[in-house]
């Protein structure tokens, strides 16, 4: 089930109110968004496009899925201000045949099979892996360079690459 929304935001009820009261009184919902709303819906008249159950916060969803089409609420407080809304559109929820999805649920499922397998190839490479990591070189890797340059070779391990890190098989 999803519905398509518009709403107008305003930062106090007392906003809110006027609008409503213009609302009621005649004017147009998406240019009252327009002018009053507070958020970047304004420029597409209050739209928000079609969502489903649990994609907004719940007072405002609740108000949304009680509304029939055409129908503006009354004013909803959320943490985010007062909104008035209007459903626009309602599409009940629907379920597709088998045959007309097969194709997609096949290439789903090999995609992620194949991220399985490379996950547990990745952790497969990263515990057999050995890395040793010279944290002065990470902290100031001029000085510790020279350090080791001085002493000849690098340290206990032997030269050391340049990055810092050595791979020991």
């Amino acid at each position: 089930e999803m519905v398509r929304a518009s709403h107008i935001l305003t930062n106090t009820e007392e906003d809110a109110r006027k609008v409503l009261d213009e609302l009621k009184a005649g004017k147009d919902f998406a240019d009252m968004a327009r002018e009053h709303s507070k958020d970047l819906t304004k420029d597409r008249g209050g739209d928000l496009g079609y969502f489903k159950k649990g994609q907004m916060i719940p007072e405002f969803e609740k108000a949304c899925f009680a509304l029939k089409v055409g129908e503006m609420s009354d004013i909803v407080e959320t943490r985010f201000g007062y909104h008035i809304i209007k459903v626009t559109d309602h599409k009940d929820a629907s379920y597709h045949k088998f045959d007309d999805v097969k194709d997609n649920v096949r290439s789903l499922v090999i995609k992620l099979r194949q991220r399985d397998r490379l996950d547990e190839f990745t952790k497969t490479l990263r515990e057999k892996a050995k890395v040793k990591v010279y944290d002065e070189l990470l902290t100031n890797p001029d000085d510790a360079q020279q350090d080791m340059a001085q002493q000849g070779d690098g340290g206990p391990e032997g030269p050391l690459p340049a990055d810092g890190a050595e791979v020991m098989e």
